[in-house]
C-alpha cells in the first residue's frame, strides 16, 4: 500500500495543535504501522509559496513549524525518513524513487 499523510499526518497537526503526542499514538496503536515512511521536508516558506491561495487555517508559518517539528521528531525516533524537499521537483521524485528501490532491495 502507498498512501499519503496517513498516520504521522494526523499524529503531527493533532500534535502541532498542542494535543498530547503520547496520547494520540495511543488512540492510533492499531493503525497499521508501515514499512517504511517518508517525510519530505520542506523549507516553511517555499511551503507557503506554494500553497499560495490554497491554504487551509492550519496552514500559517506558526503551525508548520510545529507540524514539522513533530515530524522530526518522528524522524530522530527512526520512525520516518526524511528526505530534502526544497528541491526541483523531478529530482525530489528521484531521490524517493531511488530511496523506495533501496528499500526493496533489503
Amino acid at each position: 500500500m502507498i498512501s499519503d499523510r496517513y498516520v504521522y499526518s494526523s499524529l503531527a497537526y493533532q500534535g502541532a495543535a498542542s494535543l498530547s503526542l503520547e496520547w494520540i499514538e495511543t488512540l492510533n496503536e492499531q493503525a497499521l504501522k508501515p514499512d517504511l515512511a517518508v517525510f519530505i521536508d520542506v523549507e516553511l516558506e517555499t511551503v507557503m509559496n506554494r500553497l499560495k491561495s490554497k491554504r487551509s487555517v492550519m496552514e500559517n508559518m506558526e503551525t508548520l513549524q510545529k507540524v514539522r517539528d513533530v515530524y522530526l521528531k518522528f524522524v530522530a525516533k527512526g520512525e520516518l525518513v526524511r528526505l530534502d524537499g526544497n528541491r526541483a521537483k523531478d529530482e525530489v521524485a528521484e531521490a524517493l524513487y531511488a530511496l523506495v528501490l533501496k528499500f526493496l532491495e533489503t
